[in-house]
């Protein structure tokens, strides 16, 4: 069968934040090979601007995942782009209707439900793709290559090096979805993960053992400068040097705007970044 004759894969999608528009940005670009006709999102606007952009069915636009997968099987597998904290359960029942699903990484909070969710996986024989992009980047791809072919000699040692600069520390793990473990997951679960997938999979061997530590140290209320009020929108007096700013990085710049759900039309878009930063997590 030729890949004219190939229907769609039909998709459900969990959470239309950032990664969940990844995806549906996929569906448009490339229709003959996605379409996404569900979607569970609590925030009403969202949803909708989800909706209609993607053209989700009225009836398959819904608040939360339990909802939509309360229904019989409508779709041929489930995106699981919620937050950490909503990646076990949803999985689980997605298998239990039997959908194959795309499971945004971490797996899960704990290392037992990570265990219970992959011999479920097993037991029903459905597929759950981790999202661990860069395998198929070309920069990776081509050093696994070196590395199987032994161009470059025999592997002895490895480090591989994740650098997290300082604006990606202050949006994700200071602002965003990633400042609160018992929320989301450790930075070992939510970033490491593919520093370590991407190991295991460039040497090809199990590991032994994994050492992690760390702790808080800068982002801490006595280390505030003086003066500072709890938004930067507030008139903070070193606004304009702080390399944390957030009316540089998202209003000035306008980088790491994903997270917010803005207008079509650029003129409204600075106001409603101004709107997020002095009433949202990101100011």
């Amino acid at each position: 069968m030729t890949k004219q004759n190939l229907k769609p894969v039909t998709v459900i999608v969990l959470g239309a934040s950032g990664r969940g528009k990844l995806y549906g940005d996929y569906s448009l670009e490339h229709p003959e090979d996605l379409q996404i006709i569900g979607i569970a999102e609590l925030v009403e606007l969202r949803r909708n601007l989800y909706g209609d952009k993607y053209q989700v069915p009225v009836e398959n636009r819904v608040a939360t995942w339990e909802e939509i997968l309360s229904r019989p099987k409508f779709a041929d597998a489930v995106i699981i782009a919620t937050p950490d904290h909503l990646h076990y359960a949803p999985c689980i029942k997605a298998l239990d209707l039997g959908y194959d699903i795309l499971l945004e990484k971490p797996i899960a909070q704990t290392a037992e439900e990570c265990r219970k969710l992959v011999a479920y996986a097993k037991e029903k024989g459905n597929i759950v793709g981790l999202t661990h992009v860069l395998r198929y980047s070309p920069y990776f791809l081509m050093l696994k290559e070196m590395v199987n072919s032994k161009i470059i000699g025999e592997l002895i040692s490895i480090q591989h090096f994740e650098p997290v600069e300082h604006v990606h520390m202050a949006h994700s793990y200071v602002r965003g979805s990633w400042r609160d473990s018992e929320k989301s997951t450790p930075l070992v679960l939510a970033k490491s993960s593919h520093d370590l997938d991407i190991l295991h999979w460039i040497i090809g061997k199990l590991c032994k053992k994994i050492s992690a530590f760390g702790k808080l140290t800068h982002f801490k209320a006595e280390n505030a400068p003086a003066g500072a009020p709890e938004r930067c929108t507030d008139g903070y007096p070193v606004e304009a040097s702080c390399p944390y700013s957030a009316l540089k990085i998202y209003y000035r710049d306008r980088t790491w705007l994903y997270v917010f759900d803005l207008p079509e039309d650029k003129e409204q878009e600075g106001k409603a970044i101004l709107h997020y930063l002095k009433t949202g997590e990101y100011g």
